[in-house]
């Protein structure tokens, strides 16, 4: 069964361009099919990137052959002027629609050679501004911040924390096993052996700590698990903001998130107050829990007002709807007859009763508060932060901070 198909009307914008020019068979609609032509007694086939298809020489216009589109793209480039950008664009959308794809580009660089910044043009060859340089292909991602990393495209931050993952699972060397043998004796309830192993943890580098101590931060027993976030404070390593807040938001024990939360403050950024506050809308109850006693425990006074708002959330009035109480009923009230052979039908047309009430409706208001331990945590970090104590008295609370927050003075 052949594949060819009848095309009345046609339109065909070419979308992949061959390397030579196509025959274009122009119909009287004014629209056009692209392809390789071959001639029949009533109809043209054309060879398309989709498909076969016939088209009647009755709707033809006139048939293009490829070197006569040749033919015609020299004749228009001779009549352009030198400095003529638009010309030259326009004649590049010419060989678009004719499958010229190497003139095409000619006549598009031509363009940026006499107008640098024209958009259409470098759209049209794959360049995209970023900042105030034009670039293209993977030079769009690089200077967007992405690297490449095991044959895709990452965020240089991300190739980052890949790494890192990977140094974690990674065989580690002689002198990180020491410092790992180190972490663990310096975490020993036996107070000499503790004392002696993080002596001997002070005279090594950083380079031989980093892969132990992130490793001891997922460590079963919560001691060493403490330790390591209180090294990574003592050392100063910016590398440590990462695991650090993940261990001060998601670690089971408190000790161990109260260690991570003082060595982050003793880092001394103080944009990581942000990733707690975003932890407060988890959907995880303890992880906002956590969230509101690692943000007291920061000291940063930007978490006043997170907290304050956390303690009840209010939004205001939605717009107008209504509700519907109805009763309804169908009936048969006649029946649209027709005559057909040999017999005779009868269509029920059917009536519908309604009888009811419809109300109008609108929320004024909507209003959520937070579980009582969560609340408790809240009420505590304010307490660290401010200096005040209204107890467990939400309205209290409110009213203080927007008679206090546009000073910032809590003594």
């Amino acid at each position: 069964m052949s594949s060819m198909k009848l095309v009345a009307p046609v339109l065909l914008i070419l979308v992949a361009l061959p390397a030579g020019a196509q025959d274009v068979v122009h119909l009287k609609s004014g629209e056009m099919v692209a392809g390789k032509t071959t001639d029949g007694m009533l109809a043209v086939r054309v060879e398309t990137p989709a498909g076969e298809v016939k088209v009647p020489w009755n709707e033809i216009d006139r048939i293009d052959r490829g070197f006569h589109v040749r033919a015609l793209y020299a004749e228009r480039a001779e009549k352009i002027a030198e400095k003529d950008a638009a010309a030259h664009f326009l004649l590049a959308v010419w060989c678009r629609r004719h499958g010229l794809a190497d003139e095409m580009n000619a006549e598009l660089k031509s363009v940026l050679e006499i107008e640098p910044d024209h958009r259409a043009a470098r759209a049209a060859l794959g360049y995209e501004m970023v900042g105030e340089k034009w670039v293209a292909g993977t030079e769009i991602l690089e200077a967007k911040g992405f690297v490449r990393r095991d044959g895709r495209w990452v965020l240089e931050a991300e190739a980052a924390y890949e790494e890192m993952l990977k140094a974690r699972k990674k065989a580690l060397t002689e002198k990180e096993e020491k410092a790992s043998d180190l972490i663990l004796k310096a975490a020993d309830e036996n107070a000499r052996v503790a004392k002696y192993a993080r002596a001997a943890l002070d005279g090594l580098a950083w380079d031989s700590l980093r892969i132990p101590l992130f490793r001891a931060l997922g460590h079963k027993d919560p001691a060493v698990r403490a330790f390591a976030a209180s090294e990574l404070g003592r050392l100063e390593e910016l590398e440590a903001v990462r695991p650090l807040l993940r261990t001060a938001i998601l670690d089971t024990k408190e000790p161990v998130r109260q260690a991570a939360t003082a060595s982050l403050k003793s880092l001394g950024q103080p944009d990581v107050i942000y990733p707690l506050i975003r932890a407060l809308a988890s959907g995880h109850p303890q992880i906002r829990a956590n969230a509101a006693a690692a943000i007291g425990d920061f000291g940063d006074i930007v978490g006043v007002e997170y907290l304050v708002r956390r303690l009840s959330m209010n939004w205001g009035p939605t717009g107008r709807n209504n509700i519907s109480v109805m009763n309804q009923v169908s009936y048969i009230r006649d029946f649209d007859v027709e005559i057909a052979q040999r017999a005779q039908i009868g269509d029920p047309i059917v009536g519908i009763l309604r009888e009811g009430v419809i109300l109008d409706a609108q929320v004024f208001g909507v209003a959520r508060t937070v579980d009582t331990i969560e609340r408790r945590i809240i009420y505590g970090s304010l307490r660290k932060l401010t200096g005040q104590d209204f107890g467990y008295d939400r309205d209290a609370w409110r009213e203080w901070w927007k008679r206090n927050r546009a000073s910032h003075r809590f003594d």
